[in-house]
């Protein structure tokens, strides 16, 4: 890489949750459950198929939810922004590319559901939150069968921005990353 230093928004806690993919709806609903009226959450799977049921089970659920990924037309994508921003349904699923360059005001927590790809791809999307002044919090599904590689990244990351790690995450910090959780080779500037 070129030396560029990869940093996480100071404004954002980011939490790990240590979760099999046979617990994660339940934790999902867990953490749903405790939010104050008013929280807005991107959550974000990696793929298409993916989002879409998991805003089904989540609307099966009670919780009023949108999801955003490629194959949707821009008019079903604007008009599930439209109901995320005005709060009609706070719980937005998505997948990376859909919320590429999105700016919205008032998230306040963002769940990784599936981890992101690459580190660029994390930092961006705990970057939803924490914006403008305002506090947010990012929440890390971690499966320890397939989420081992990013382990080295996600703690330094974590710890560069002053947060907490927890010692079942930290115990990986010196395993082998993969090349796209590398966090030397990473060029992106977060904006604050």
């Amino acid at each position: 890489g070129d030396g560029a230093e990869l940093s996480a928004n100071k404004a954002t806690s980011q939490r790990f949750v240590h979760a099999t993919d046979d617990e994660k709806d339940k934790h999902m609903y867990n953490i749903l459950c405790e939010l104050k009226e008013g929280s807005r959450v991107i959550a974000f799977a990696n793929t298409k198929r993916r989002v879409e049921m998991l805003s089904k089970v989540f609307w099966e659920h009670g919780f009023g939810t949108c999801a955003v990924h490629g194959d949707k037309l821009q008019k079903d994508r604007e008009a599930a922004l439209a109901k995320f921003t005005n709060n009609e349904c706070p719980l937005m699923f998505a997948t990376d590319v859909a919320a590429r360059g999105l700016d919205i005001k008032g998230v306040t927590h963002v769940v990784n559901f599936d981890m992101a790809r690459d580190v660029e791809s994390y930092v961006h999307r705990i970057g939803r939150t924490g914006r403008a002044g305002e506090l947010g919090e990012s929440i890390t599904f971690w499966n320890p069968d397939y989420d081992k590689e990013c382990a080295p990244a996600l703690v330094k990351i974590a710890r560069d921005a002053g947060q907490e790690v927890p010692d079942w995450l930290a115990k990986y910090e010196k395993g082998k990353e993969s090349k796209q959780w590398k966090t030397a080779n990473a060029v992106l500037n977060p904006k604050p």
